[in-house]
């Protein structure tokens, strides 16, 4: 006797929109390192200020920092480009959307 599988699917389309920064991508990574803020701004020689920032979204991700980060994490900085343009598009599409 043989018996089937019934597999249904639900779409699933959120109805929210949460921006994630580049930074926290970054900030998980570094936990994943075992690297602390300090260590990781040494290494990349980037000020400390501008990593914690970078972390809350709070200031730009730029292809010069973009190339920096991949240099000590070895995430290529085609995809930090593309964390900031995504980040930066969600903010707009929450603005417009939740009137902010």
């Amino acid at each position: 006797m043989s018996t089937a599988t019934i597999t249904k699917t639900y779409p699933h389309t959120p109805n929210y929109i949460i921006p994630v920064p580049p930074g926290e991508i970054l900030e998980e990574k570094l936990g994943e390192m075992g690297l602390t803020a300090e260590q990781f701004a040494e290494r990349a020689e980037l000020p400390l200020e501008q990593i914690l920032l970078l972390f809350k979204g709070a200031v730009p991700l730029t292809p010069i920092i973009a190339v920096k980060l991949e240099s000590v994490t070895e995430i290529p900085v085609d995809n930090w480009d593309r964390y900031e343009r995504r980040y930066r598009e969600d903010l707009l599409r929450a603005a417009k959307k939740y009137g902010l």
